[in-house]
């Protein structure tokens, strides 16, 4: 992160209690608890999930330039986000799954989000 750079939480902070807010209030809004609040403004190494942000931006009323500085602080520019792994090899774009043995995979404790949705949603797009 650079110098004039500010975390997540710390912009996060700002902007809660320039609405008026406090962490409870704020959870309460957003449907998450007064905990990961708390948790998200102590913790500036702790990079939220993008739905996360998006419910705190809706909680605080934000406006298009402070929605835009809370995305851009959850994800610096420094490294790949967490739920996008960095390529370590060529993209599989264009790649022919037809036919591939998924039958031995266990996603049962998977919790990541796919664009499409979540693997343990199952419903058809």
């Amino acid at each position: 992160m650079s110098q004039d750079a500010v975390s997540f939480g710390a912009l996060l902070r700002r902007q809660r209690l320039a609405a008026g807010l406090t962490q409870e209030a704020l959870a309460e809004r957003a449907g998450l608890s007064a905990k990961a609040v708390s948790d998200l403004e102590r913790d500036p190494a702790r990079t939220p999930r993008l739905g996360t942000v998006t419910l705190l931006a809706d909680a605080l009323g934000a406006g298009t330039e402070q929605r835009a500085e809370l995305l851009a602080a959850a994800r610096p520019a420094s490294g790949p986000a967490p739920s996008e792994p960095a390529q370590s090899g060529p993209a599989l774009s264009g790649l022919d799954v037809a036919g591939l043995d998924v039958a031995g995979l266990d996603v049962a404790g998977a919790d990541t989000d796919f664009p499409g949705g979540s693997c343990r949603d199952r419903s058809p797009r």
